[in-house]
Formats: C-alpha cells, structure tokens, sequence
C-alpha cells in the first residue's frame, strides 16, 4: 500500500477535510462491490477521525512495468 499526501489544488472541489483516493487492480467481483467497498472504508475511517471524510475507488484497467 502506497500513502501520499498532498495539498489541496485549485482543481479540488467540496468541503471535505479529508479525501482518500483508493486505486486498485480491477477485477469483475472488486467492480460488483465498489459501493459496498467505499461504504465499509467511509464507515471504518469516520468512526476514528473527527473530521468530514470522503473515500473514492478508482479500479483502473492498466498496466505496470519496473525494473
């Protein structure tokens, strides 16, 4: 898991303190419950930060090469 952080830019929009943007491989059963997914980590976050939170999924068809 990769954590980055960075200021807010002149194109972010809303009022939230804290946005998480959660990239992952995309997989049709990660795609099925994307909902349910953003629900249960808004859900778990909220309960220990005292600030309005947002969570977007992103699942990307891509690729990746290193070496």
């Amino acid at each position: 898991m990769d954590l980055r952080f960075r200021k807010r830019g002149e194109w972010d929009a809303g009022g939230l303190d804290i946005v998480i943007e959660v990239r992952s491989k995309w997989t049709a059963s990660r795609v099925d419950s994307r909902q349910a997914r953003a629900d249960g980590l808004h859900e778990a976050i909220a309960d220990v930060v005292d600030h309005d939170v947002g969570v977007f999924l992103q699942f990307p068809v891509a690729a990746w090469s290193e070496g």
